[in-house]
């Protein structure tokens, strides 16, 4: 096995998955997956591509029930840990999508947009005319998303429904 999926398969094994709250040992984890695969990005199109594949079969899924806890555990959105990332991707994706159309949109769909709906929120700057509805399956996803930005659902007229 490749050294980089040795480390990332150790990685994983440490993660405690009944237990994906905010705290230092599941941070560094993460931290330490993501500098390796950023570090080794060939290595999903090299010979150890199944290798990866199998490892990565459930460390998406993990990754994605920290981030859920991670977005709960927040009281305050602007000081979210990975806020910036979430304004410089907004940045990128509607620089793209105004390449690609020429109109604004009248409507705009997240689907599974969490309990912090950054993204959301970000886009009614771009697009203050827009309907920004939100997804998601996760009653408390929407009981927080209300908390943390209430004035989506009166000033823009965004919805968020189970």
């Amino acid at each position: 096995m490749h050294t980089t999926l040795t480390k990332l398969q150790h990685q994983y094994d440490q993660l405690d998955l009944n237990n994906l709250r905010p705290n230092i040992v599941n941070s560094k984890i993460f931290s330490t997956s993501v500098d390796l695969i950023l570090k080794n990005q060939n290595i999903a199109t090299t010979e150890y591509k199944s290798e990866f594949e199998n490892l990565f079969e459930n460390f998406p899924i993990a990754a994605n029930k920290a981030e859920f806890e991670l977005e709960c555990s927040c009281k305050k959105f602007e000081n979210y840990t990975y806020l910036q990332n979430y304004k410089d991707l907004v940045e990128y994706e509607v620089q793209s999508l105004k390449s690609l159309f020429e109109k604004s949109f009248d409507s705009i769909l997240f689907v599974g947009s969490g309990p912090l709906p950054i993204s959301s929120h970000l886009y009614t700057h771009y697009f203050p005319k827009a309907k920004i509805t939100n997804l998601d399956k996760s009653f408390v996803a929407i009981k927080l998303a209300k908390l943390h930005f209430p004035e989506l659902f009166i000033v823009r007229q965004n919805y968020f429904f189970d």
